[in-house]
């Protein structure tokens, strides 16, 4: 009986952060979020990279990037077609991607190894696939994007 009042406490904190994080930063059709966070560099710059293609494939007007990464917060802060770049602690950030698992449907995770099942990683190669074809394919679901 623990276990369910355990799991039904994080599923109603997860639910709580989905609805703080949509009211808080009016984040609906017209105004996404994107979490990233991987420690690996080159996904990071093809996620910041496409973010122009995404706005554009997904018809949204804004973007609000979110990160626990210093760089990544910079980096998007420069980015022209980033409204807003928020800086939050490792802790917050997974419980929004909390949310991205209960398919919120504005609220996107850029990652090639969160969840933990991912393992998106294991792609990069095969059949000539790199970083740049997962972050845009997988996890923007972009049909197509322009590449160098």
């Amino acid at each position: 009986m623990t276990l369910y009042i355990c799991i039904l406490k994080k599923l109603i904190i997860s639910c709580c952060a989905a609805v703080w994080l949509r009211f808080r930063y009016k984040i609906n059709g017209k105004h996404h979020a994107l979490l990233i966070s991987n420690d690996n560099p080159e996904v990071n710059k093809y996620a910041l990279k496409h973010i122009k293609e995404y706005i554009k494939f997904q018809h949204t007007g804004k973007v609000t990037v979110f990160t626990y990464m210093e760089d990544v917060y910079e980096t998007a802060k420069k980015n022209e077609s980033v409204s807003e770049s928020v800086l939050i602690s490792k802790d917050s950030f997974f419980r929004y991607v909390t949310c991205c698992r209960l398919n919120i449907k504005y609220i996107k995770l850029i990652s090639l190894n969160y969840p933990e099942n991912a393992q998106l990683e294991n792609f990069i190669g095969i059949r000539g696939f790199t970083v740049e074809d997962i972050v845009c394919y997988c996890c923007y679901g972009m049909f197509s994007y322009e590449s160098d």
